[in-house]
């Protein structure tokens, strides 16, 4: 059976796929089993959010996670993890 994931959890893998190194779209859309176009949007929202940082050098777009967003990643993860407790 196939589950849907919320926007909350795509979001989240994305923040957190590209907490350590930076990622390509092309990356992003393989590790999330994302299709472009709903991808951009993501990414459209966490840009505009200040939790990535997209990167151009010489045609190739490089995705990193800010401070924020690690900050982000973090108080997710604790909420989830408080959640699953109780």
């Amino acid at each position: 059976m196939m589950l849907r994931r919320s926007r909350e959890e795509i979001l989240y893998g994305i923040l957190k796929a590209c907490s350590s190194d930076g990622m390509s779209i092309y990356q992003l859309m393989v590790s999330l089993n994302l299709p472009h176009n709903s991808l951009k949007s993501y990414l459209d929202q966490l840009e505009g959010s200040k939790l990535i940082a997209i990167k151009v050098e010489e045609a190739r777009k490089t995705i990193t996670t800010t401070e924020e967003g690690i900050k982000t990643v973090s108080l997710y993860r604790d909420a989830i993890s408080r959640l699953k407790r109780h």
